[in-house]
């Protein structure tokens, strides 16, 4: 505190705060410019060795993602060992995002949405954040060449990002990026109401987008199924279970571009299909006679 008190520009943090300041805010002005062709250069002191190692070891494990967390970014290079690797963001006009790691491509299905919080929602969090009263969630599908949804690319590491990566898994082969409210070691999500809206939010965000998503089988591989890492990821599997429960997102064999309610949809093996589509209502085309969809109320 008394080191921060000397920087002028902090001083209404120390005001604020006192005792409770957040040290990860309170950057002193760097000496000199920043190299040729950058705006801004941020000087990191590493205490050891260890401390070394360890950020080459974060380096290393860096996944393209980050630009996606960190939307303010479309180009980051690492250069480490005397190697260099380059993370890039790109577009198409299918409204696709592309993550390039050097040479690798993949393709990301990509939904956000933000909204006011209820102050109430923000009275037991720290100080710093009771001015944060708006929620953010983005959620990006992996996705194929062919626009179908597919796993997530070993090199994404399946845990809830608020915005970066936290140490809480998530099951979903999906990225959630979110502004759940953290622990001081901004690794952990904590619980409480905040969270719970949070949660919702992204379930709805997510199942909203995938509705609009070509009417492909591979979207039966958002069904949750199995069991949850976490609290966290229980929550938004129970959330995103009740949202497929109740959207249009299903294909009707019998409504080329309709959608259906599970359940309003009927499963039936495919040599039936056809024999009973516009006879049975709500009869699944070929391909979708997966039993994960019962769970959310289709009859078979």
């Amino acid at each position: 505190l008394a080191a921060v008190s000397e920087i002028p520009e902090r001083a209404h943090e120390i005001a604020a705060n006192g005792a409770h300041t957040a040290g990860l805010r309170l950057p002193r002005p760097a000496a000199g410019d920043p190299p040729a062709g950058y705006d801004t250069e941020v000087e990191l002191p590493l205490r050891d060795e260890a401390a070394v190692d360890a950020v080459r070891s974060q380096l290393a494990d860096l996944d393209p993602t980050l630009l996606l967390s960190l939307p303010g970014l479309t180009d980051v290079v690492v250069y480490a060992g005397g190697t260099e690797r380059r993370l890039r963001r790109g577009g198409d006009d299918s409204g696709v995002v592309q993550l390039l790691d050097d040479e690798r491509i993949s393709r990301w299905v990509v939904a956000a949405d933000s909204g006011p919080l209820d102050r109430a929602l923000l009275e037991d969090q720290p100080v710093e954040a009771r001015d944060r009263n708006r929620w953010s969630v983005l959620c990006a599908l992996p996705v194929d060449d062919a626009g179908e949804l597919t796993r997530l690319p070993d090199d994404v590491a399946g845990v809830v990002r608020a915005p970066t990566a936290t140490d809480d898994p998530l099951s979903l082969p999906v990225v959630v990026i979110a502004s759940y409210p953290l622990d001081a070691m901004r690794r952990r999500v904590t619980s409480g109401p905040l969270t719970d809206v949070v949660t919702r939010e992204a379930a709805r965000v997510l199942v909203e987008r995938l509705a609009t998503m070509p009417a492909t089988p591979s979207l039966v591989t958002l069904v949750p199924s199995g069991l949850p890492g976490g609290e966290v990821d229980a929550a938004l599997q129970d959330a995103v279970r009740s949202e497929l429960e109740s959207a249009h997102w299903l294909p009707s064999a019998d409504s080329p571009g309709g959608r259906l309610r599970p359940c309003d949809a009927v499963i039936v093996p495919d040599p039936l299909v056809a024999p009973l589509a516009g006879k049975l209502p709500g009869v699944l085309p070929p391909g979708w006679s997966d039993p994960a969809l019962v769970f959310l109320g289709a009859r078979q």
